[in-house]
């Protein structure tokens, strides 16, 4: 029982570090990263019908665009995790934490192949600042070449070379300017050839001229890890597979009131070592929906373990202390098995006095003998001694 009690009282404490170090991690992660964010991810739906209903048109000679700029855009507005991982001494400061983003764009007629998901921008290269903006030709679905045969392999070539181009040998593009691959080669930096793949693909086979998966040549590691074009990054955060905030996207599309002309509302969410941050809007029969979900569960953990330690090693040497008294300092000198409530053993209890338990099974009446002494007369205490010594 003692056992139980205890363990009890180390729970309730555990949740009370817990919930004190969440609470301080919650305000400093509000403050260096929620309200800038939020910010930064809203007024898009105005974008909504170039970036999910984009139209080729002929090269306007003036800004060289071809209708399809758009696309770009939709690229970087690509669900992902943002990682902001640092030197662990940040750890400290609850900055270690990472952000998954979801955005999905739609109108009152519904979604479209490019509502949700991860993208790439497939351009042709003329040699021109800003090719991969000016002369798109659609996008990459990342969820759908993972689940090629060669994707595994892809990846590894991303993530062992920097500064790699991947070059569209072949491909078809359907209605919605979803580009499928049917044959790519990777190449490095001088041009020379890594690996070419082939891929299953259907529909009209183009035949790629300079055209080029966009992967912001010239990055390099820390680059390829956070930019929001990076192919590997992309690859990566395709890997992870359905996500929390991608369902809380899903039901929050529910908020959305074409009704409304222009509708704009952000809700947050509090839970364990996380904020998520909802955001809808529509502006002229266009929506979008946002979900940003701030995890910081490094400075949870390493806080609470911190602390969780402390309190328990303290605890410790209380309950050792308490256990010490009950054996030794209740009993008042004591020797053997006399009761707790006995004020002095039994070589120095007063006179007059009814103890229950004498030391050799005296009866009940005997005031203070240890040996032989009677009820009644004066020579009652230890070994015959008077007590009117």
């Amino acid at each position: 029982m003692k056992i139980l009690k205890r363990t009890l009282i180390w729970l309730i404490l555990m949740a009370v570090i817990l919930f004190m170090v969440n609470l301080v991690g919650t305000l400093i992660v509000k403050n260096v990263g929620v309200g800038i964010l939020e910010g930064s991810m809203t007024g898009y739906s105005m974008k909504e019908e170039m970036m999910i209903h984009p139209v080729l048109q002929e090269v306007d000679e003036e800004h060289k665009l071809n209708g399809l700029s758009g696309l770009s855009t939709r690229s970087l507005l690509s669900s992902e995790r943002l990682r902001n991982d640092t030197k662990f001494y940040f750890t400290f400061m609850f900055l270690n934490f990472n952000v998954d983003i979801s955005n999905i764009f739609w109108d009152e007629k519904g979604t479209n192949g490019l509502s949700e998901g991860i993208f790439s921008v497939v351009y042709e290269d003329k040699g021109e600042k800003l090719d991969y903006f000016r002369h798109s030709c659609g996008v990459l679905d990342i969820n759908e070449l993972i689940k090629l045969d060669c994707a595994s392999e892809l990846y590894d070539i991303l993530e062992k070379n920097d500064d790699v181009r991947i070059r569209m040998d072949s491909y078809s593009v359907d209605s919605s300017f979803i580009v499928h691959p049917a044959s790519f080669t990777v190449l490095d930096a001088g041009g020379n050839e890594i690996k070419k793949f082939d891929c299953p693909c259907s529909g009209e086979i183009v035949k790629g001229d300079n055209v080029y998966l966009y992967n912001e040549e010239g990055s390099h590691k820390k680059d390829k890890e956070n930019s929001g074009y990076s192919v590997y990054k992309k690859m990566k955060d395709a890997y992870l597979g359905e996500r929390k905030s991608d369902r809380i996207a899903k039901k929050y599309m529910e908020k959305a009131d074409f009704s409304q002309n222009d509708q704009s509302l952000t809700e947050r969410s509090y839970g364990l070592a996380t904020i998520t941050s909802k955001h809808v809007e529509v502006k002229e029969g266009k929506a979008q929906v946002t979900v940003q979900r701030f995890c910081f569960y490094k400075g949870v953990i390493l806080y609470t373990a911190i602390f969780g330690a402390i309190m328990t090693l303290i605890m410790v040497l209380v309950c050792r202390s308490k256990d010490k008294k009950k054996a030794f300092g209740g009993y008042g000198g004591n020797y053997g098995n006399m009761p707790y409530n006995y004020p002095n053993g039994y070589n120095n209890r007063p006179a007059g006095g009814n103890y229950p338990n004498n030391y050799n099974g005296q009866p009940n009446n005997y005031p203070n003998n240890y040996n032989n002494g009677t009820n009644g007369y004066g020579m009652n205490n230890y070994n015959n001694g008077s007590r009117y010594r």
